[in-house]
């Protein structure tokens, strides 16, 4: 689909201009493809152009006439970093004579999570290293996990994390492999949570319970993206049939 500041019909032309395609307005490339709308080769003058080619040529294009007020939005971009692309064997002139450049993928922004201390003791969140996947959470107080019971440990943190995003508060494999555990397994912290995060730990190893020592990393949380998601209802013969079918609880294996 295109949105743009200007007419459809100057942004399709200058698309053609710039990467030699003829311009369509689609969601998913894919769906070109499945619905057998068109060959991909139709787009792309090579020949042999694969869905990942096609929209090379159009994001290559797009990049191109941002400076000039024109916004397109693209069912599909491609994950990686891509070469230039080449449709007629070198790339035509812009109107004021440049050559499109060499693109590479744009670094994402980071995300940014609103966190504030309830207590003059809370530790704000933490990485063990500089691409660790998940955030330290550190125990506000001393308390004393029996065996074989769950108990609520605080963290003197409360967070809001943006729409779209969940939390996920999960277990830290050093204090797993001494029997200190999350029994829930993962705790989701969902985007209208506003009250204090607290972990959930049971004890399991030796010893009638475990001592956790205020400022002592009990957890780790990772911030996910979730989709927007809606049910629809329908007869069971319309799910579709699988290899697998209806087996479950270890069906697929020895257990």
């Amino acid at each position: 689909m295109l949105a743009c500041t200007r007419s459809t019909e100057l942004v399709e032309q200058e698309l053609v201009d710039v990467v030699s395609i003829t311009v369509h307005r689609i969601d998913d490339i894919h769906k070109v493809a499945q619905d057998g709308l068109t060959a991909l080769n139709e787009y792309v003058r090579l020949g042999h152009g694969p869905a990942r080619a096609f929209a090379d040529a159009l994001w290559y294009a797009l990049t191109r006439t941002v400076d000039q007020g024109i916004v397109v939005v693209v069912g599909h971009r491609p994950a990686e970093s891509w070469p230039p692309f080449h449709p007629t064997g070198g790339h035509r002139p812009l109107a004021n004579g440049q050559r499109p450049e060499r693109r590479t993928k744009p670094v994402e922004e980071g995300l940014e999570v609103k966190v504030a201390r309830t207590h003059p003791d809370a530790r704000l969140p933490t990485r063990g290293s500089e691409h660790a996947a998940g955030w330290d959470l550190y125990a506000l107080e001393d308390s004393i996990v029996p065996f074989r019971q769950s108990m609520k440990l605080r963290t003197g943190l409360h967070v809001a994390i943006p729409v779209g995003y969940e939390g996920q508060v999960r277990a830290r494999s050093s204090l797993g492999s001494k029997g200190l555990i999350l029994p829930h397994s993962i705790g989701t912290i969902d985007a209208d949570y506003r009250g204090e995060l607290f972990v959930l730990m049971t004890w399991i190893g030796e010893g009638d319970s475990y001592t956790v020592r205020a400022g002592e990393r009990i957890a780790q949380m990772l911030i996910s993206p979730i989709p927007e998601v809606g049910f629809r209802e329908v007869d069971f013969g319309d799910l579709g049939e699988t290899e697998r079918g209806e087996g479950g609880f270890g069906s697929t294996g020895r257990f």
